[in-house]
C-alpha cells in the first residue's frame, strides 16, 4: 500500500488516503498508527507525497482491536467482523493514533467504524475527543456509510457527528448499490443531501464500475453534490489531473 499512494501522488492525484489503519500494532509487519516506530515510518511517506504535491489522508479504523475492552464493554467475537471486535476502541488507543498521525503530518484525519454498529454509536464521542488530541485548526472527517433502509436513520447519525465537531462528511455506499436513485455514483444522493441539510462539506468516496468515469465525476463537483470525489481507482487510460 506505501507504494500505491506514493504512485497515485506521482501520477498526479491531488489527494490519497490510506487503508483502514487499526489502532493497536496487530502484527510487526501490518499497516498502523499503533506505536512510535510506526508513526516515524508514516512521516517519510507523508514526506514523500508532499513533494509530488498532493495531500494525505489517515483513515483510521475506530473499532475495538481483536481481545481489547471496547468502549461498549464487547469482547473479541462479538462482532460480525474478524478483523476486529464489536464496539468502539479506548479513548486511550484512540488518542494515541491521533497523536502519532499529527506527528507523521497528515494533512486530515478520517475516523471511520468500518459499519460496525456499536462504533457508528460510538462516532460522536470519538470525535470530539479526537479534536483534542489533533493539531490546532485541522480538519477531522468522519465516515458514513449508507443504509439505503435506514436512510433517516443515517442522516440523524450524521448530524450528531456534525455537531461533534466533524469538518467533513466522508460518504460511501454498499458496493452494488444504486441508492435508491438509480445513480451512476450511488453515494451522491446522500452526500447531496448531507451536505445541503446539514451545511457541511462532503466527500464522495466511489469504486468505479459500471459507466461511471471522469464525466460523472466532474459532474457531481460541478452540480455542488459533493465537495471532494475520492476514487478507488480511476476509469481505464484515465489520469489524475
Amino acid at each position: 500500500q506505501l507504494v500505491a499512494l506514493g504512485g497515485a501522488a506521482l501520477a498526479g492525484a491531488g489527494l490519497v488516503v490510506t487503508a483502514a489503519l487499526p489502532l493497536a500494532a496487530p502484527a510487526a509487519d501490518a499497516l498502523s498508527l499503533g506505536d512510535d516506530e510506526r508513526a516515524v515510518g508514516w512521516r517519510r511517506v507523508v514526506d514523500y507525497v508532499h513533494a509530488q504535491r498532493a495531500l494525505i489522508v489517515a483513515r483510521l479504523d475506530v473499532r475495538a482491536a481483536p481481545g481489547a475492552a471496547s468502549e461498549t464493554g464487547a469482547g473479541a467475537g462479538s462482532g460480525a467482523d474478524t478483523g476486529a471486535a464489536s464496539g468502539a476502541a479506548s479513548p486511550g488507543a484512540l488518542l494515541a493514533s491521533v497523536q502519532r498521525a499529527a506527528f507523521a503530518g497528515f494533512d486530515l484525519l478520517l475516523l471511520d467504524p468500518c459499519d460496525d454498529p456499536a462504533a457508528i454509536e460510538a462516532l460522536p464521542a470519538q470525535l470530539a475527543a479526537a479534536r483534542t488530541a489533533w493539531r490546532a485548526g485541522g480538519w477531522i472527517a468522519a465516515a458514513v456509510h449508507d443504509r439505503p433502509a435506514t436512510r433517516a436513520a443515517v442522516i440523524g447519525h450524521a448530524a450528531q457527528v456534525v455537531r461533534a465537531g466533524a469538518d467533513l462528511l466522508w460518504v460511501s455506499a454498499p458496493a452494488g448499490a444504486l441508492g435508491g436513485h438509480g445513480a451512476r455514483l450511488p453515494a451522491a444522493p446522500l452526500a447531496d443531501r448531507l451536505r445541503n441539510e446539514l451545511a457541511v462539506a462532503t466527500a464522495l468516496e466511489i469504486e468505479l464500475a459500471g459507466d461511471a468515469g471522469l464525466p460523472d465525476l466532474d459532474a457531481a463537483i460541478a452540480a455542488g453534490r459533493a465537495d471532494l470525489v475520492v476514487v478507488g481507482r480511476l476509469p481505464d487510460g484515465a489520469r489524475a489531473s
